[in-house]
């Protein structure tokens, strides 16, 4: 009898295990989706990313990027990436595994940019200005703050009798350091600017060179193509419609191809003229480009007008001079802005007008 028990039970357990439901495997992937990407482009060189998935597990990073996070929880999760230096970055990608070892599709983190952040020139202000509605008097805007007593804060009086406020703009920063002695250059220039020219390879000249063939912001680390007034590929009075095919670049309107009058005919486009100058490779650098109208209004010096702009460096900039800048009009994308050089400011102008155009190289 006891033999019969023995032999039972296992028969049993066979009988009882046919009969439960197959255990079920998880095979189900988790789904991501991307729910607030990177910038395409910033300074910060930590960026962040937001995205969703549909499970908790382990995040798997790909390409050039490491975040912060090591697992994902089911819903929206926040990546920091660790710090990226200066560059573009297109083979980032996110996984995620979860607990069953299953892996999800590759999620792109699609391109981005990181820009190194600039510093900003001061004005060209040097002087103060007074204030003459209440009493009358003439308006003077061209006073030597410390000679009426104006200061950061405290304000002072001209000759007329009229206040000058305090803490103008000629007080602070780069200007107000060079007008007291304060500030080292490692070139030349007027106010707080800071220039060094550069012949045709980029080595930098004395400040005192009759002839440069670029000038380097030693602020910005911006360098500056030259202007000319000999007739040739870098003459000042040649002008171009503005144009430039790279649909991340141009809002949406590419402009005008070959419209303006130049050197070379079929060439007279801002995206012609940047290649030609990078295939010249002027001053030993290959990666000239349009500036932006922030980049062009850093270098106008508002202490001056016709042109507002250190004469003794850009040497060749005429009084009423006008350059296309690479920003495309945001309200009207058939439209750019560009820079007006005789009292100094911006504008607009259908891309199928015609202007010069001064070329900027940066490290980036």
């Amino acid at each position: 009898m006891q033999y019969n028990k023995m032999i039972a039970m296992p028969v049993l357990a066979v009988l009882l295990a046919a009969c439960l439901p197959e255990q079920q495997l998880d095979t189900l992937k988790p789904a991501l989706a991307m729910v607030q990407p990177v910038p395409q482009a910033g300074h910060d060189n930590t960026p962040e990313l937001v995205f969703s998935s549909s499970e908790n597990g382990t995040l798997v990073y790909g390409g050039a990027c490491h975040g912060n996070l090591s697992s994902a929880a089911k819903g929206n999760n926040t990546v920091t990436f660790d710090a990226l230096a200066v560059g573009s970055y297109n083979d980032c990608t996110i996984r995620v595994r979860d607990a069953a070892g299953n892996l999800s599709a590759v999620l792109p983190v699609g391109e981005f940019y990181i820009v190194r952040a600039r510093p900003v020139n001061d004005s060209g202000l040097a002087v103060c200005g007074d204030y003459a509605h209440d009493s009358g008097g003439l308006h003077n805007n061209n006073l030597n703050c410390s000679a009426v007593g104006a200061a950061t804060t405290v304000a002072g009086t001209d000759g007329d009798g009229d206040p000058v406020p305090a803490g103008q703009d000629a007080l602070y920063g780069r200007d107000a350091a060079a007008a007291s002695g304060g500030l080292i250059k490692a070139g030349s220039g007027e106010a707080g600017f800071d220039f060094s020219k550069l012949d045709d390879n980029g080595a930098v000249l004395d400040a005192s060179a009759g002839s440069w063939r670029c000038l380097r912001d030693n602020h910005t680390g911006l360098v500056w193509e030259h202007k000319t007034n000999d007739g040739g590929l870098h003459d000042r009075d040649w002008t171009y419609s503005w144009y430039n095919t790279d649909a991340s670049a141009n809002g949406g309107n590419a402009g005008v191809e070959d419209g303006g009058s130049c050197l070379t005919p079929g060439r007279c486009d801002t995206q012609k003229f940047v290649d030609d100058v990078n295939a010249a490779s002027l001053c030993g650098s290959s990666n000239w480009r349009v500036p932006s109208v922030d980049e062009l209004m850093g270098i106008m010096h508002f202490g001056r007008i016709n042109p507002a702009i250190d004469t003794g460096l850009f040497a060749n900039i005429s009084a009423s001079w006008i350059a296309w800048s690479a920003t495309s009009w945001a309200n009207d994308n058939s439209a750019a802005a560009y820079a007006e050089f005789s009292i100094g400011g911006a504008g607009q102008s259908s891309k199928t007008g015609t202007w010069p155009v001064m070329l900027v190289s940066s490290d980036e």
